[in-house]
């Protein structure tokens, strides 16, 4: 499911939810806010976006780190698929590794050929570790690679799971959210939508970087932010809120 589709099924999780805009004419934007509504007249303009941990000092966000992953492997699936071998899934543990752009092809045709390499007899599993391999090469920070071959699998999967401590959102992390997106909100969103709101996804099931407690706080606390409506959904739990705000100019 690529980007927009996500936030669309986000989009339309909360509505199901909160019984919000039912019926609507919901229209992607090309532009910015996300998406488009048009009711009795009036133009709502929706923007989506994905909450994440902050990063540590020095280090990369982790939602870049789980992109890298992602995008590596994914890649090496596809070369695995194109040559036409017996589906398998490919389980391969990178920890924090940040795979960057220029290493990218490479990692992923490594990875399809260490795959290749190593097709379990049917009914079967293996686990490498290329790290302890003197000639691992750009596979030297993987820390395993575990590949399944059982006859109810009619298709290849590549995937690279990840992990988190999973920490708390309080009533300052959501206003730290909000403060960036009050000036789009106020000088772009506005002079296109007569109305804007914000939608906050977290708990995405394969983001690690999106997980939190939700505090009893939150819910109470009345906001100051541009946008007319903000709402959050925990999209592995299936829980939506609409946040109180005060809105500012």
């Amino acid at each position: 499911m690529d980007k927009k589709a996500s936030e669309r099924w986000a989009l339309d999780r909360v509505r199901e939810l909160l019984n919000i805009l039912p019926g609507a004419d919901i229209q992607n934007n090309e532009e910015r806010p996300d998406f488009i509504v048009r009711v009795d007249g009036r133009t709502i303009g929706i923007e989506v976006t994905v909450w994440h941990e902050l990063p540590s000092p020095g280090h990369l966000p982790a939602q870049a780190v789980e992109g890298s992953q992602d995008a590596v492997v994914s890649a090496a699936g596809r070369l695995y698929q194109q040559e036409g071998h017996p589906p398998v899934y490919c389980t391969v543990m990178m920890g924090n590794t940040h795979v960057k752009n220029f290493d990218r092809k490479a990692f992923a045709l490594a990875l399809k050929n260490l795959v290749v390499k190593n097709i379990p007899t049917m009914g079967s599993s293996i686990h490498i570790v290329p790290g302890l391999d003197k000639d691992a090469g750009v596979l030297r920070t993987v820390a395993g690679v575990f590949i399944d071959r059982y006859p109810f699998m009619n298709d290849y999967h590549f995937h690279a799971p990840g992990g988190t401590w999973v920490g708390a959102i309080n009533d300052k992390d959501i206003q730290r959210i909000l403060d960036p997106k009050d000036k789009l909100c106020r000088e772009v969103y506005r002079m296109r939508c007569d109305e804007v709101w914000l939608l906050i996804v977290s708990d995405i099931g394969k983001n690690p970087s999106t997980w939190f407690e939700h505090n009893a706080e939150w819910p109470a606390t009345t906001f100051k932010t541009a946008f007319d409506r903000v709402f959050m959904l925990r999209q592995f739990h299936g829980l939506a809120t609409e946040l109180k705000v005060e809105k500012t100019n």
